[in-house]
């Protein structure tokens, strides 16, 4: 304790001596009759009195970094997502709450974990702040900034030889859609950036289904587009570019709003068992036969519907009849000879050109049989597709 003290008073002394010289150095004079009425003596006194020991340092710390491979910076919706936690080795964490733009979302979270919480909306910079207690009263805290870019920038891949160039404006129409729901600016570019949507195209069956894939990949969000497959007859088709818009508004709901969910409840385009949000073919066949006398030439349609509208545009060198029946069981009963059903406001009979829709199941077949008089080959050619107007149309296409 003597030993303290005399190093308090050495220190004190010294503290004094620098502050005599600066004064000294400033012109100022310490006189005798101050340092007699004992003003230097109380200075040292005052010194003395106003010397706080340096405090134990807090045991208590916030840790809070941006998660590995998450970004800092993006467009809306932003959806934060950072690691971290409140920690004392000595006393207990009375909280660790978390702030987003300072609204309290959770006054306690598990630490050392990683945390996602609402989008950021608004562009411009954004606050996640950790706020930790310990039972011993002290507080600390740590703050991320993440910032929304106000504009989503668009990239196009070149289209595919053969592709309708309709395609591209049926992706933009797709972007002003959720443009019109969630003010998401876009902007076309000229080459990718690390925040681009990347517009891909697939001719084909591709790996996740027939319509779509949004990704992320290395920081970009890849939305790759199937503009066809061999699922009907076994025959490459287009789609439609209505069906095109459908696609791409379902993906770019993952990309741009939803994640990989499928949110129907909030947004009817994002549920996968909703028809309208498949494809339909420009021309589901186009196809030429010839029929020897007295064949039947059986044709089933291709929809993802229960209940579609189909057309059918079909020409021939000689006369022949034409009927739509419900099911193949129907011309399997014609066949054998057994009495069987057809939809009357779909024959045509003897007929050598004719255009006609029908409102069919699924599950409808159309015949073309050579004309029972005739004894002749006939050459036909069938054209079918399915009408892409059902519940929604548009007109640039």
């Amino acid at each position: 304790m003597r030993r303290a003290i005399a190093m308090s008073i050495v220190l004190a002394l010294s503290l004094l001596s620098v502050m005599l010289s600066g004064c000294a150095q400033a012109g100022q004079e310490i006189t005798d009759q101050a340092v007699a009425n004992g003003s230097v003596n109380e200075t040292i006194g005052i010194i003395n009195q106003t010397a706080v020991p340096v405090a134990p340092k807090s045991t208590l710390s916030v840790v809070m970094v941006v998660a590995e491979g998450a970004n800092s910076s993006g467009r809306a919706p932003f959806l934060p997502s950072f690691a971290g936690g409140c920690y004392d080795s000595v006393n207990r964490i009375v909280s660790c709450a978390i702030y987003q733009d300072g609204k309290m979302l959770s006054e306690n979270i598990m630490t050392n974990n990683i945390y996602s919480f609402e989008n950021f909306m608004a562009a411009g910079d954004h606050t996640v702040e950790l706020r930790g207690a310990n039972s011993k009263g002290e507080n600390a805290s740590q703050t991320a900034v993440f910032t929304v870019l106000d504009t989503v920038d668009l990239y196009f891949n070149p289209l595919p030889q053969g592709a309708d160039p309709a395609y591209m404006n049926a992706v933009r129409d797709a972007y002003a859609y959720w443009k019109q729901k969630n003010g998401i600016n876009v902007r076309e570019v000229r080459s990718p950036t690390p925040d681009s949507v990347i517009v891909g195209w697939s001719v084909g069956n591709i790996i996740m289904g027939d319509g779509g894939l949004a990704a992320g990949i290395g920081g970009r969000n890849i939305l790759n587009i199937s503009l066809g497959n061999n699922n009907c007859y076994g025959n490459f088709s287009w789609y439609t570019a209505p069906s095109i818009f459908r696609i791409a508004r379902h993906e770019l709901g993952h990309v741009l709003v939803w994640g990989g969910g499928h949110p129907q409840y909030f947004d009817p385009v994002m549920n996968t068992s909703d028809p309208m949000t498949g494809a339909k073919w420009k021309v589901a066949a186009d196809t030429t036969v010839k029929m020897g006398p007295r064949v039947i030439w059986p044709f089933g349609i291709c929809s993802e519907m229960n209940i579609t509208t189909y057309h059918y545009n079909i020409t021939s060198d000689r006369p022949v009849n034409i009927k739509v029946v419900p099911s193949i069981d129907e011309y399997n009963k014609l066949v054998a000879g057994k009495p069987w059903t057809w939809y009357v406001p779909c024959v045509f009979d003897s007929v050598t050109s004719v255009e006609f829709a029908c409102v069919v199941p699924s599950t409808s077949y159309l015949l073309v049989m050579n004309d029972v008089s005739s004894s002749s080959e006939a050459n036909v050619r069938i054209v079918m597709w399915e009408d892409d107007c059902v519940g929604e149309c548009y007109g640039r296409y």
